[in-house]
């Protein structure tokens, strides 16, 4: 049977609502930390300083941020993931996968400080770095730099774990787009 665009619009933005309200649905006292797990064709696993004993050597995430648009009678319109880190020893390995347009795999997944359990995760494949902003605050004796990396993708899986309020995980929303195809995987 055919499936009219507007059904395949429904079902993606029914998709998102799940994932929102699955994170919208996390109790209160789930801190999150954000790990980074990023593979590049050519240089291989591109290493943190993550010393967190659940995502060792990874790039630890201090915010992310993506969206996409649907205009009427168009296409969906992804946008790219961001993300800011701190300066450390991936930041000149992500300065060159940009600059070479290197494919990368990349892994984000999200941990509860109290109990380390994974919360959330979300995997690009067939990303590429297509902005880093970097700065960096000097001010007296405590110094600190960041960077925001923006990045396209082909394919994005986003998953969440529904814990409730015990810390028991009762399910699992996910949803994959095939950003490439312009359709759920």
């Amino acid at each position: 049977a055919m499936v009219t665009r507007s059904a395949k619009v429904r079902g993606v933005v029914v998709s998102l609502c799940l994932v929102a309200t699955a994170l919208w649905t996390q109790p209160s006292w789930a801190a999150d930390r954000a790990f980074a797990k990023i593979t590049g064709s050519s240089q291989g696993v591109i290493e943190g300083d993550s010393t967190f004993n659940l995502a060792p050597k990874s790039i630890e995430v201090l915010n992310t941020g993506f969206g996409m648009e649907v205009p009427p009678s168009a296409k969906p319109v992804v946008g790219p993931l961001t993300l800011l880190k701190r300066f450390d020893r991936a930041s000149p390995k992500l300065l060159l996968a940009a600059f070479t347009a290197e494919s990368l795999l990349v892994e984000i997944n999200w941990f509860m400080d109290q109990t380390g359990q994974r919360t959330v995760s979300i995997v690009l494949d067939g990303a590429a770095i297509t902005k880093i902003d970097a700065a960096a605050q000097l001010d007296g004796t405590s110094a600190s730099g960041f960077e925001t990396v923006s990045l396209s993708y082909s394919r994005i899986t986003f998953t969440s774990r529904i814990i409730d309020a015990s810390g028991k995980v009762s399910g699992t929303v996910m949803v994959c787009l095939d950003v490439a195809a312009g359709k759920v995987c």
